[in-house]
């Protein structure tokens, strides 16, 4: 319940899918712990959902403004070999040399 609890904090529509009110317990993580947690989590969730009988596609849009953890966390998407029926899709504007950078070290 704490995993889902902190999954739903950080993505609140989920309990809607989940047909659940969001809980407003909190446990004491430090912020790498639950960034760490949450990344896990989102693995955890889209190896759940894709299934050889309904594959899904995430796609990635505009990849060159996205932030280190957001990069970190599609990279762990990508490379979980536990993650099995699930395509991948990304995009990112080339033209802007900074992110271009942050992008092709993901890639």
């Amino acid at each position: 319940v704490g995993s889902e609890c902190m999954l739903v904090e950080s993505i609140p529509n989920l309990a809607t899918l989940l047909g659940r009110e969001e809980s407003r317990e909190q446990e004491t993580h430090s912020a790498l712990d639950r960034q760490m947690q949450v990344k896990y989590l989102i693995c955890k969730l889209v190896g759940a959902i894709a299934h050889k009988t309904q594959p899904i596609v995430l796609f990635f849009d505009d990849l060159q403004w996205a932030d280190k953890t957001s990069l970190d966390t599609i990279q762990l998407l990508v490379t979980d070999p536990d993650i099995r029926y699930c395509h991948y899709l990304a995009c990112y504007r080339d033209d802007e040399e900074e992110s271009k950078v942050r992008v092709d070290e993901m890639l």
